[in-house]
This record gives C-alpha cells, sequence and structure tokens, in this order.
C-alpha cells in the first residue's frame, strides 16, 4: 500500500513525497498491527472531552519509522490522545478481558495489552515535565489534552517523531521526519530539550546511522558533540546503555559502522575510553594487515554479526 500524506494541516510537511509503500509483514507483525487497528477504532469511539485533541490512537516511533522506509519492524507502539489514563484502561479491559497488563504509579509506564505468547503491544498516553523550571529532578504526569505536534517535541530524531493513523490510514508528521528520510537524514527534533539530547541520543544516533544508511544533520551533532562534553552517556542507568547497545550489535548487519560512528562523534571514547584507546596500539603488519587493534576489534564484530 502506497503511504498516505496526512490531510492539509499544520502537520503536514511542504512537498512531501510518497515513499516506498509498505514491506509486506510476517506474522508477527500483522497480529500486532491487526491488535493496534482495533485498539485505534475503540478510542475513535470515545467522546471527544478536550478542546484541542479529539481520541485517537496512532502508532508511533520505530514501527512508523521502518514502514516509511518500506521495512517490517518487529514490535509496535501506541499513543493515546484525548482519552484520561484511567478510562483508557478501563476501555482496554473491558474490549480486551485477561490481555491488560495495568502500568505502575509511574505515569511513563506502557500499558500492555498480549496478542498472544509472547507478542504484546505498548500503548502510552503522552507525558508533561511537571518539574519546576530549573529543577534537578524528573517529575512527569499524564497529559491526555496534549496535541501531536507537541508530543512530538518528547522524541529525540525527527524520524521518531512521525505518527501513523492506522484508521484512516494517514501520516502526521510535525516534524519533518519523512521528509528528512527522503533525503537520508538524520536530525534531531526541533527545539527539543536539553535533558532530552543527554538521555541517550549520542549512542541511539550511532545505531539509527548505520542501521539506516542515513547521514548527521551538522547541527544536530554540534548539539549531540555538546551533551557529551557534559559526559551525559556517564549518567545513563547502566540497563539503558545495556539495551541500546544490545541493539547496536544485533540489530546492525555491520555493527561496526555503527562503532565507527560512535568514535568519531566521541561516543566511544565517552563510554568506554579503553576500547577507544585501542586505536593507537598498532599490530604487527605480518598477522593483522588490516592496521590497528581496534580495526581488528571492527572485524571480529562484523564476523559476530554474520555468523549470528
Amino acid at each position: 500500500m502506497v503511504a498516505k500524506q496526512v490531510e492539509p494541516t499544520a502537520f503536514a510537511s511542504d512537498g512531501l513525497k510518497e515513499l516506498s509503500s509498505q514491506a509486506v509483514p510476517h506474522d508477527r507483525v500483522g497480529v500486532l498491527y491487526t491488535l493496534a487497528c482495533d485498539v485505534a477504532k475503540l478510542v475513535a469511539q470515545e467522546p471527544q472531552r478536550y478542546p484541542e485533541s479529539s481520541p485517537c490512537a496512532y502508532l508511533s516511533g520505530g514501527w512508523v519509522r521502518d514502514r516509511v522506509l518500506g521495512k517490517s519492524a518487529a514490535d509496535i507502539d501506541v499513543e493515546v490522545f484525548g482519552v484520561p489514563k484511567e478510562r483508557l484502561l478501563e476501555m482496554l479491559q473491558e474490549r480486551f478481558p485477561h490481555r491488560v497488563i495495568a502500568p505502575s504509579d509511574n505515569p511513563t509506564a506502557p500499558i500492555k495489552i498480549l496478542a498472544g505468547g509472547e507478542l504484546y503491544i505498548d500503548i502510552t498516553i503522552p507525558i508533561r515535565n511537571t518539574a519546576p523550571h530549573g529543577s534537578t529532578t524528573e517529575s512527569y504526569s499524564s497529559a491526555p489534552d496534549m496535541s501531536v505536534a507537541e508530543a512530538a517535541k518528547r522524541r529525540d530524531f525527527t524520524c521518531n517523531a512521525i505518527y501513523f493513523d492506522p484508521v484512516r490510514e494517514q501520516y502526521l508528521d510535525p516534524e519533518g521526519g519523512m521528509k528528512d528520510l527522503s533525503r537520508g537524514t538524520l536530525r534531531l527534533v526541533s527545539d527539543l530539550p536539553e535533558a532530552i539530547i543527554d538521555s541517550g541520543a549520542p549512542l541511539r544516533a550511532c545505531r539509527f546511522l548505520a542501521q539506516h544508511g542515513l547521514e548527521l544533520d551538522p547541527h544536530s551533532e554540534s548539539l549531540l558533540r555538546a551533551s557529551l562534553n557534559r559526559d551525559s552517556l556517564k549518567t545513563l542507568p547502566t540497563p539503558f546503555l545495556t539495551k541500546e547497545l544490545r541493539k547496536l550489535l544485533c540489530e546492525c548487519t555491520e555493527p561496526a559502522k555503527a562503532l565507527r560512528f560512535a568514535e568519531s562523534l566521541g561516543v566511544l571514547n565517552s563510554l568506554f575510553p579503553q576500547l577507544a584507546g585501542l586505536r593507537n596500539i598498532p599490530q604487527d603488519s605480518r598477522y593483522h594487515p588490516e592496521g590497528d587493534a581496534l580495526e581488528h576489534t571492527m572485524l571480529v564484530v562484523d564476523a559476530a554479526a554474520l555468523l549470528s
């Protein structure tokens, strides 16, 4: 199916070109997509509670990005607008009895709907940072009245700030992510808060650049380097870093490309100075014509990915 443009609104990107058609989904994606469509249709039936936000459920994040690129993603995330979290949970439990896993009190925790076996989709409601200006702590609350344009500002890169309406089969693209993808550009969302840039964006950028064959926008590169100068990666939780590194090594067909971007950007030196230091360790050219110890490591990483 050829991707359709969103109806002419403030969200539409000027000059947006039709991109590649959707990749044919395998069984896992088909099951999850059907479930996401059921959720979207359920939400669309709710009465409007907020002046600026009609009840809508949009697919978001990596699934939409990969769909635009003609790829098939394994996981589906859904973001719901215009419905309070308590009401949303009630609706889902009525529609999908015994399949809903209710979230904790943490407003950022998703609602999960089981699709059978280990399959599930994550459902979230937009959140706002309610911490006082200048505070060093973070505090969030559910914000069902938030607009799509405002919600997109919470994403890191424009390619991850595209929404897809499965009921109308339309994209909402307030940050121009589709246009960036068509140009092969990885760009940070405009007016992005410093805290979001510091929350792992430099590391994620290395994976996206390698995984999707993109080039980094120069202004975004300067912002990411500034984040690294603040030692932002050293403050991130270990489980987050482990998850991102696993994605980098396992989801890229040539993870060495991501590591080269990490070296060039300064991510490697920030996270693993010992690994970055291998660049200065020579090897005997008789046995290692590839060059220094870091080049040898790059070859090993790619070989491991090929074997797996």
